[in-house]
């Protein structure tokens, strides 16, 4: 099984993206394959799953990611596609605490989910809520570490739930530049508002 791919990241495949490692081309579908496309070389977290005779590798920017996309699809009836959907939505911490709220909006949101699946979602991840969150608990953005990224952020018209799923995503640390968290949120918070405005 992969488990990881130190390699060259080529090109977009669609949604997935071409890792190059001595000379083999791999196919990957990824959470964000722009985050991978500007390192241009690097360290990609796989996740192999086996499906009748063919074989997909998922990518992940972190073994955080990698190992919450296995904890959703030991959900019935939730997929590689579906969580990879999920991941590239949300945050971890997002997906999480809407399941401890019962926010189903927050999965109906993302294609392909509707009430039914969405409730399931839910249900399991919020039985096991606080061993999760232990597991997880370096993705949860405290906003009082970032009190003045926050402000500007949220001064600049984005909303609030806008600016915490992607400082959670970021996971940046508390003791990271006020300007340099800034100039990294914002690429991702001007895509996330254009998706949410088609």
């Amino acid at each position: 099984m992969i488990y990881k791919l130190d390699g060259e990241f080529q090109t977009r495949i669609g949604e997935a993206l071409l890792v190059q490692v001595g000379g083999i081309g791999y196919e990957v579908a990824c959470v964000d394959v722009e985050h991978f496309l500007a390192q241009k070389t690097g360290t990609i977290w796989i996740y192999t799953m086996m499906r009748d005779s063919s074989l997909c590798l998922y990518g992940f920017r972190s073994l955080a990611e990698r190992e919450f996309f296995a904890e959703l699809i030991n959900i019935n009836g939730v997929g590689g596609k579906m969580a990879l959907a999920l991941l590239r939505s949300q945050s971890i911490a997002v997906l999480l605490t809407a399941a401890n709220t019962d926010n189903e909006e927050v999965y109906t949101a993302v294609s392909g989910i509707g009430t039914k699946i969405a409730r399931k979602i839910i249900l399991e991840l919020k039985h096991r809520y606080k061993k999760l969150q232990a597991k997880f608990a370096h993705e949860f953005y405290d906003q009082n570490d970032h009190a003045e990224v926050f402000s500007v952020l949220t001064n600049m018209g984005f909303a609030d739930k806008q600016v915490r799923s992607v400082l959670a995503s970021l996971r940046v640390q508390g003791s990271a530049d006020t300007l340099d968290v800034v100039r990294l949120a914002l690429p991702r918070l001007t895509r996330s508002s254009r998706n949410a405005n088609l």
